[in-house]
């Protein structure tokens, strides 16, 4: 083990968004131990066609001792009314109308198939690739990806593979700087086999993080990338202010990725991201990565400090997350707006209360309402995209209409203009509450989802969409592509009513 080892971090391609993930995890390395080298190389940045070559020769000129691959997204199926491609394909594999339907449904779902098991295999490809041509590199396997579906994946890659789930700085430091793997959220791939570590996995302390990001580093000797990311004046750039959540969403996979530990960064360390991005980079616009912004009471008055600071310092910027607004009051609300509070999305997830109820999602819609009133009160007029999972189990008509009912509320508030309701179906993963609930009321098999395979039958139980009501939303979304004037979400939530008073004249 050297004292000073060499770490290369490649990061899949897939959307080009900034990997702030990887830069928290290269500036904490660098901070704790500062003679250690590290380079970033981001395959999104290069065509297919010569990522592999780019990995060769960043190798073979860098000499690394250590490979770290951060394996970003693999469920790239998620239908919403944001990504008509997908919704269509889905509604027309579930409900064929005539032969074009089936013919559409055949040639896309071969599309669909080609590309997600092109991801796949692309990125196992460099993995099994760097692993023959340089069998002396010790190979790290992360990310999104790997902390969802770990051991599958693992199966996959070749012998002597480590793989991280989970939070990344505590585990690379064990692994790298101390040479323990013996971690539980540690896997290794022996003779075929894999194993996993014994020894609790200690969680971040984000609160000795008192220092802002060293940008001026990470472009100078890591990533000379990075300016790619703030070309475009409208991308927004992340910036986490917190890790871990207390919410117990049934389908929610957040806390294997960050904890179930509410750690909150300092404020000042918050600050100077944000601060540097904008001053020394020219970002306009920040997206805190957070997985809901105000998640709990702590966040509340964490965040109203962050907000007076963004205030205070008159910070030319504007700021978006996901947000839940049952917690404010009209202070907060006031912090909101005078920070520059853009565009938001707000996760309602269902407008019935006994479904927010049955989702575990821990919040009163009357306090939703309530608040966001507040929040337009206090001056907020932009515009509110509003998360839906409709057709969630238990769903029934009323409650259906309950949400359409919440939706109608938030134009009251917020003015038709400014509301722009996105329908999503619930996503099964693998080992979450939502999974076991299907598996033991037998509406998915008993082995589960399938994380890593694309046919109908896979798509089917990832996504939970049943009968009757996805022929409803089915209909409803066919005759939206006819409609100029309305979004998809709109035009169904503004037409599900006289949905089902034709549904039920069809079954008269």
């Amino acid at each position: 083990m050297k004292a000073n080892p060499k770490i290369l971090y490649l990061r899949s391609a897939w959307q080009a968004l900034y990997p702030v993930g990887v830069i928290q995890l290269i500036d904490y390395l660098h901070k704790k131990y500062p003679f250690c080298q590290q380079k970033l190389l981001d395959l999104t940045l290069f065509p297919k066609k010569e990522r592999w070559q780019q990995i060769f020769n960043e190798i073979k000129a860098f000499q690394p001792d250590f490979i770290c691959y951060s394996w970003r997204d693999i469920q790239i199926f998620l239908p919403s009314t944001d990504d008509k491609k997908t919704l269509e394909l889905t509604f027309k594999a579930l409900n064929p109308r005539n032969i074009t339907d089936l013919v559409f449904v055949i040639r896309q779902y071969f599309s669909n198939y080609l590309a997600f098991n092109g991801l796949i295999y692309e990125n196992l490809y460099y993995i099994k690739k760097i692993r023959q041509c340089f069998p002396s590199i010790s190979f790290i396997l992360g990310g999104t990806a790997f902390s969802l579906f770990g051991e599958a994946l693992l199966k996959k890659c070749p012998n002597g593979t480590i793989g991280v789930v989970g939070e990344g700085e505590p585990a690379l430091d064990n692994i790298i700087f101390k040479g323990d793997i013996d971690i539980n959220n540690v896997l290794v791939k022996k003779n075929g086999k894999i194993a996993r570590g014994q020894k609790p996995a200690s969680c971040l302390n984000l609160g000795q993080q008192t220092k802002g990001i060293d940008f001026e580093y990470i472009f100078n000797e890591v990533f000379p990338q990075l300016g790619y990311y703030f070309q475009n004046p409208n991308s927004y750039i992340g910036v986490q202010t917190k890790r871990g959540c207390l919410q117990k969403c049934i389908f929610c996979n957040s806390k294997t990725l960050e904890g179930a530990t509410l750690r909150f960064r300092p404020i000042q360390a918050v600050i100077e991201d944000i601060t540097c991005l904008n001053k020394n980079y020219g970002v306009k616009n920040i997206w805190f990565t957070d997985s809901q912004f105000i998640s709990s009471d702590a966040c509340l008055v964490n965040n109203a400090r962050l907000l007076e600071e963004i205030i205070i310092r008159q910070l030319d910027i504007k700021w978006s997350s996901y947000i839940r607004l049952e917690r404010i009051d009209k202070k907060f609300a006031e912090l909101l707006v005078k920070s520059g509070l853009d565009v938001f999305e707000l996760s309602l997830t269902s407008g019935s209360q006994r479904m927010v109820d049955f989702l575990k999602l821990g919040f009163s819609l009357k306090d939703v309402y309530q608040k966001a009133t507040l929040l337009k009160e206090a001056g907020f007029q932009n515009r509110v995209i509003i998360n839906y999972s409709l057709n969630a189990p238990g769903e029934t008509k009323a409650s259906l209409m309950e949400s359409v009912v919440s939706y109608q509320k938030l134009v009251e508030i917020f003015g038709w203009e400014n509301v722009w309701p996105e329908i999503f179906f619930l996503g099964v993963t693998k080992g979450s509450e939502l999974e076991e609930y299907l598996i033991r009321n037998k509406k998915i098999p008993r082995d589960g989802v399938e994380p890593l395979k694309l046919n109908l039958k896979s798509a089917k139980y990832s996504v939970y969409n049943p009968l009757p009501f996805n022929k409803v939303f089915a209909r409803l979304f066919f005759e939206s592509l006819k409609e100029k004037k309305l979004s998809p979400g709109k035009y169904i939530m503004e037409n599900l009513e006289k949905a089902f008073e034709r549904m039920r004249k069809d079954h008269a």
